[in-house]
């Protein structure tokens, strides 16, 4: 009995073409979600990158910006919340630091070495408050400081499962937004680890460890990260 033997392109480029598959990135108007908070008056806008194989957002921003203007210019509140709230409303220029529109941004389990604050300065020029950022499960080696000098509404940022090592005690000034900093298993050094402590705003919680983390995250942390089975609007 004679076996054929199929050549070996034609059974690896299947594989190949599943493996890319699992991480191609949808389009931008599937990983936007806008969830309305009616009491408090404003609304967070999820955008879920997790998990996406990404190695940079240079590209990707400038359509997330598009798709998110899209969804909110032109749109009253009484299209979001109803009529009997628009009154209580103001515009999104008026509201300073409680900001109309709050985004949520899920950058973890990607392959970013490095971040730049740039990409998320333009979110703020366009009007809209980055307020939690995660950046978990990456390959950053170095903390980004300048995202916290750039985005002056930021409270959560998760850092864990990274490589970073180093710090820069010039950031004082300009951590009085953050209220959550998570930093289990990177790899500061213990003299790090009590320079940050020292030098991030005293009401921010900061996270080192395991244990920690289990009784300290915030209500608005990881559980509540961008889900693509939220409702879109």
């Amino acid at each position: 009995m004679m076996i054929r033997l199929l050549p070996l392109a034609l059974v690896i480029t299947p594989l190949l073409n599943v493996m890319s598959a699992e991480h191609t990135i949808p389009p931008v108007k599937k990983l936007i979600t806008l969830k309305p908070f009616e009491k408090e008056g404003y609304t967070e806008i999820m955008v879920n990158l997790f998990n996406r194989d990404i190695t940079s957002i240079e590209k990707l921003m400038p359509e997330i910006i598009e798709e998110i203007k899209h969804r909110t210019e032109g749109k009253s509140q009484t299209s979001i919340f109803g009529a009997r709230t628009d009154k209580r409303m103001r515009s999104r220029k008026s509201l300073g630091s409680g900001s109309e529109y709050r985004v949520h941004m899920d950058l973890g389990s990607n392959r970013l070495k490095e971040i730049n604050a740039e990409h998320f300065d333009i979110l703020d020029g366009a009007g809209y408050s980055l307020y939690v950022l995660h950046l978990d499960h990456n390959l950053l080696s170095t903390f980004p400081h300048d995202i916290i000098t750039t985005c002056d509404q930021l409270t959560i940022l998760t850092l864990s499962n990274n490589q970073i090592a180093t710090f820069d005690d010039e950031l004082a000034a300009s951590t009085t937004h953050l209220a959550h900093l998570d930093m289990t298993h990177n790899k500061l050094s213990s003299e790090h680890k009590e320079l940050i402590r020292h030098t991030i705003h005293p009401n921010c919680t900061i996270v080192f460890d395991s244990a920690e983390q289990t009784t300290s995250t915030p209500k608005n942390g990881r559980e509540h990260r961008a889900s693509s089975s939220d409702s879109v609007l």
